[in-house]
This record gives C-alpha cells, sequence and structure tokens, in this order.
C-alpha cells in the first residue's frame, strides 16, 4: 500500500459508512492515487482526486509526496474549480487526508469531514470507481517525481481532461438494490454527464449555471479529445 492509516485526529472525526444527504451537490469523497512506479522510496507525483456523489462530477490535482502542506493547497485549489460550494468531505484513513489543515479548516467553514471503515474500500466506493478510469486507465502505473511532471500532468488535470470529463462522459446512477433471497438487483438511472446533473440541479445557484452553459457552447469535445491524446503521450513518455 503507498498510504499508512494516519492517527492523529481520528478520535474527533466520525466513521461514515452510509451515503449524506444526496439530495444537494458538495458532499465529496476524495482520495490518493500514487505515481511511484514499483518503488516507494523518495518523493513522487500523487493525484488528489475528488468526486461529488450526487452529480459525479470530478476533479482532480497532482501533487509532490503527501504531506499535509501539498495536500491540503491541492484540496483548495480543488474547490475553487466546482460549480457548488464543497459541504463534506469523506476519505479513507489515511494519514495525508486525515491531518490538522483540513480538520481545522472543515470546523471553521461548518463542512462535514468523516472517515471510512480501515481497510473498507466500499465505504468509499464512488471514488474507488473513479480512480481506475479517471488515472491509472490515462496515466498508467509508471513513475512520475519531477517538477516538469508535475506541471505537465496538472495542466493537462486543470484544462481539457476536466472539461471532456464533466461536460462529455455520460455516466448511470445507481438507483435503487432490490435483494430477492441471496441476489441483489441494482437498477440504475438513465446516463448523464456531470454537467447535466449540475443544470438539473436546483440546490446549484442560477449565475454559476449561466457559467456553465456559455463555457459549454464554446468546447469541441473532438478537439479536447484529441488534445487530450497529445498531452499524455508527451507525459508517459517521460516515465521513469
Amino acid at each position: 500500500m503507498a498510504t499508512k492509516p494516519g492517527s492523529l485526529l481520528k478520535k474527533h472525526i466520525p466513521i461514515q459508512t452510509r451515503s449524506w444527504d444526496i439530495t444537494k451537490p458538495g458532499f465529496l469523497e476524495m482520495d490518493l492515487v500514487a505515481h511511484c512506479g514499483e518503488s516507494l522510496s523518495g518523493d513522487f507525483i500523487n493525484t488528489l482526486q475528488v468526486v461529488d456523489i450526487l452529480t459525479i462530477w470530478t476533479e482532480r490535482k497532482a501533487v509532490m509526496g503527501k504531506s499535509q502542506g501539498v495536500v491540503f493547497p491541492g484540496i483548495l485549489d480543488i474547490e475553487k474549480k466546482l460549480p457548488f460550494p464543497a459541504l463534506g468531505y469523506d476519505s479513507d484513513n489515511g494519514s495525508e487526508l486525515i491531518n490538522e489543515q483540513l480538520w481545522k479548516y472543515c470546523q471553521s467553514r461548518g463542512i462535514a469531514f468523516t472517515r471510512s471503515r480501515p481497510y473498507m474500500k466500499k465505504d468509499n466506493a464512488h471514488i474507488e470507481q473513479k480512480n481506475w478510469p479517471l488515472v491509472r486507465k490515462i496515466l498508467g502505473y509508471g513513475r512520475f517525481d519531477t517538477l516538469h511532471q508535475l506541471m505537465l500532468i496538472n495542466d493537462l488535470y486543470d484544462n481539457e481532461l476536466r472539461l471532456y470529463l464533466n461536460f462529455f462522459q455520460p455516466s448511470q446512477k445507481l438507483a435503487a438494490k432490490e435483494r430477492f433471497g441471496a441476489k441483489v438487483r441494482r437498477r440504475y438511472n438513465g446516463a448523464k454527464t456531470p454537467y447535466q446533473r449540475v443544470m438539473e440541479c436546483p440546490e446549484v445557484a442560477e449565475n454559476k449555471k449561466a457559467e456553465l452553459r456559455a463555457l459549454y457552447e464554446t468546447l469541441d469535445p473532438v478537439k479536447l479529445k484529441r488534445r487530450i491524446d497529445e498531452k499524455i503521450k508527451i507525459i508517459i513518455s517521460l516515465v521513469r
């Protein structure tokens, strides 16, 4: 494992096993994905990824290392890109996310801060499902550990990738689960993009919707995908 359970503030942070009130956007699951290659030694780049439970809106930030001194600013940077305010954070038990800076910040802003049960990935199912298609499938398992690589990855995350994924990539959401004896039947809602879910959400401010609508009208998914592929090719060529 690339992270070790943190113990500094666990007694202050409640365990969350059920979903929040997901009639509102802003309740977020977060995780770190390590780009360490075959060795955990030294400093290497990690992708901090966040997913909103209601709208499936996702954001990413690459950080060097996993100290609270780089992870917390990464969280603040992600917050600025969200089309709604953060109302709650849920993480695993890694000390890079269970840290004093984030806890004090959430306390001061009235933001819920919860954690999963140790070694129970299903407690963070939303973010765990996104780590493979939105990080690993894109950047692979190679090692990234230079500031130049950090700059290139964040250039991809902050621009074309976030636009393409949030505005043009639809996904289904689980609507209900029904148990029939030992079998569980899952029903899903129709596939929608995060952008569509945000626009349909009455909790999102109308001025923010107008900004998103104006941005959407300027985007070309074909050009975005082409540019994404070009940037990924450059980044992968630098794998150590």
